[in-house]
């Protein structure tokens, strides 16, 4: 095997892992819902990472423990620690969560519930999601299935978004008038 591009203590997390691992005084590894590691190559279908991928990892050298381990959106992840109940004055009982991705979240605050609706959002990327009862991917298109419950979210996403009017050189001002 190859010698390992991690260091031994290194791990991939996204930011709202990270964030969460901070709150809860983890160390050394990493939970994550399994909208936010779709982006990792999660099998959303069989909720686990795909041999393909564990055996790239094997193959590189590199321990499967660099990801994180992942719950459902909603699902317990653990306790705040008790720094972080001191410094942000949470309740001790104060659970951490796994999360969800914005476009996802934008989807949920829509109340769009039945199969064929669907909702496009604007942040940093323009995403778009239809609620579906079946799983829709094709690389080709770009386009990929999240899972929601017992549907599945739909749809793609685009660099358009917001993000591009900043590389532009936009002005908060002129993002307000927008």
């Amino acid at each position: 095997p190859a010698t390992s591009p991690l260091a031994q203590y290194e791990r991939l997390a996204h930011q709202a892992d990270y964030l969460a691992s901070q709150l809860t005084g983890t160390e050394g590894g990493f939970t994550t819902d399994w909208n936010n590691v779709l982006k990792l190559g999660y099998d959303v279908t069989e909720l686990t990472y795909p041999d393909w991928m564990l055996k790239l990892l094997e193959a590189e050298g590199i321990s499967p423990q660099v990801l994180p381990s992942v719950v459902r959106p909603g699902g317990d992840i653990s306790v705040v620690s008790p720094e972080a109940a001191k410094r942000f004055d949470l309740p001790a009982s104060c659970r951490v969560v796994g999360g969800t991705t914005d476009s996802i979240a934008a989807f949920i605050a829509s109340r769009a519930s039945s199969p064929g609706e669907a909702v496009t959002s604007l942040g940093s990327t323009l995403a778009i999601k239809m609620i579906s009862s079946k799983q829709v991917d094709d690389a080709k298109y770009g386009v990929y299935s999240h899972r929601l419950g017992d549907t599945w979210l739909v749809g793609g996403a685009s660099n358009v978004g917001c993000a591009v009017l900043r590389q532009e050189g936009f002005s908060n001002e002129e993002l307000a008038e927008l």
